[in-house]
C-alpha cells in the first residue's frame, strides 16, 4: 500500500511539473492499470506481482483529478452541476467495481473449475478465485479506455467548448 500511495503521488507531481493532454494521460493511466492487474493476477512472481501493484498507483493517479480536468477542458459551462455528477459517479464506481469483482471472487472459488486448477497450479481454490477476480478487474479500466476515445470523438466532431 505505501508503494501504491508513493507511486499515485509521483503520478501527480510530475503531471502537475510537465503534464499535457490529459485525454492521453488518461488514456495511458487506464491501459496501463489493465495491464498492470492482469499481471498482478497472473504472475506467481511475488515480487512482480508487488510491483505491477505499486505500478497501479503511478497508472491510476490522475484518472480522477483527470476526469475533473477534461470535464472543465471541454465543457467549462456548466460548472459545480457537473462536479456533483462526476462525484456521485465516481463513489457510485469506487464502490460497485470492487464489490462487483468480490462477488465474481467468492463465485468462482466454489466452481468446479476453480478446484480442478488450484490442484494443477498448486494453490488454493480461493487463490485462484482472487487471481481471476484481478484479471477481471481489467475490464474497468478497458471500459474507461472506450469510454475517453468515445468521448473524445464527440467533443473533436461537435466542436463542444
Amino acid at each position: 500500500m505505501a508503494m501504491f500511495s508513493a507511486m499515485l503521488g509521483t503520478g501527480r507531481t510530475l503531471y502537475a511539473k510537465i503534464g499535457k493532454n490529459i485525454s492521453s494521460v488518461m488514456l495511458f493511466g487506464m491501459a496501463g492499470a489493465a495491464i498492470c492487474y492482469i499481471v498482478a493476477g497472473m504472475s506467481f512472481n511475488p515480487l512482480i506481482g508487488l510491483i505491477a501493484c505499486s505500478v497501479t498507483g503511478l497508472c491510476v493517479s490522475m484518472l480522477w483529478p483527470g476526469t475533473l480536468i477534461f470535464a472543465q477542458e471541454n465543457l467549462p459551462k456548466l460548472g459545480v452541476a457537473l462536479y456533483a455528477l462526476m462525484a456521485a459517479g465516481g463513489d457510485l464506481g469506487a464502490s460497485v467495481a470492487p464489490q462487483l469483482v468480490g462477488v465474481l471472487s467468492d463465485k468462482i472459488a466454489t466452481m468446479n473449475f476453480a478446484q480442478k486448477l488450484s490442484q494443477q497450479l498448486s494453490i488454493t481454490p480461493e487463490q485462484v478465485s482472487v487471481r481471476a477476480g484481478m484479471v477481471a478487474a481489467a475490464f474497468f479500466p478497458m471500459l474507461g479506455v472506450v469510454v475517453v476515445l468515445i468521448t473524445k470523438r464527440i467533443f473533436n466532431k461537435n466542436n463542444i467548448k
